[in-house]
């Protein structure tokens, strides 16, 4: 394949791809760690709401893990 900086092997593309995928999925997962934070927080304060919301929360921490751990 070429690309701007010439031909680029399948390999290089694949080590750029799993590291731009690691990059984002940590970013997200550290991003969602704190949203859920507050959640709990406030669903300790007795908010129905919030209660879903760290739920939820908490499930798309366990997929990202689970595709973190695929990788």
């Amino acid at each position: 394949m070429q690309g701007r900086l010439g031909f680029v092997d399948a390999k290089s593309l694949e080590v750029v791809r799993v590291w731009v995928r690691e990059e984002v999925l940590g970013e997200l997962e550290e991003w969602l760690e704190k949203e859920l934070e507050v959640a709990e927080e406030k669903a300790l304060e007795g908010s129905q709401y919030f209660e879903i919301y760290a739920e939820a929360l908490r499930d798309v921490l366990s997929k990202i893990q689970e595709i973190r751990g695929e990788a």
